[in-house]
């Protein structure tokens, strides 16, 4: 099992938008909690025998219309952007994405749960640092 430092990161959006109670036209909650999605991607890394992979709270990701956005970076391969990261069902995809990220490399395969969520991606020498969370910290 891998308890120590991983060279993979999940980015969270705690930005602006992401993160906050959407609701639709019809007042139905359009996201849980980003708390409780946080929650179910820690349980699926300790599980999984990863707890080393961390969860970094970001600023604004954006675009903050296809919220709640998320990012798995790992030094040295492209990053993948994720957009609609709205349950807890798909936090824990994501990280059974992002252990496989860290066993294989650019080899790893987006699960099929998350093909409609995949935002983009950015290339390895271009990914920047996340954006702090601080200026949003009084939303969160």
């Amino acid at each position: 099992t891998m308890i120590g430092m991983s060279s993979t990161e999940i980015w969270m959006c705690y930005g602006c938008c992401c993160g906050v109670a959407a609701v639709d036209a019809k007042w139905k909650p359009r996201r849980e909690s980003i708390d409780h999605i946080r929650s179910s991607l820690e349980s699926s890394l300790a599980i999984g025998g990863m707890r080393g992979i961390p969860i970094r709270k970001t600023g604004c990701l954006g675009p903050c219309e296809k919220g709640n956005m998320a990012v798995v970076v790992k030094q040295g391969i492209d990053a993948t952007v994720f957009r609609g990261i709205n349950t807890r069902k798909l936090g824990g995809v994501l990280a059974e994405y992002a252990m496989e990220v860290e066993r294989k490399g650019e080899n790893a395969e987006v699960p099929q749960e998350l093909n409609n969520q995949v935002y983009g991606s950015i290339a390895a020498d271009e990914v920047p640092q996340p954006p702090s969370p601080e200026p949003y910290k009084d939303r969160h």
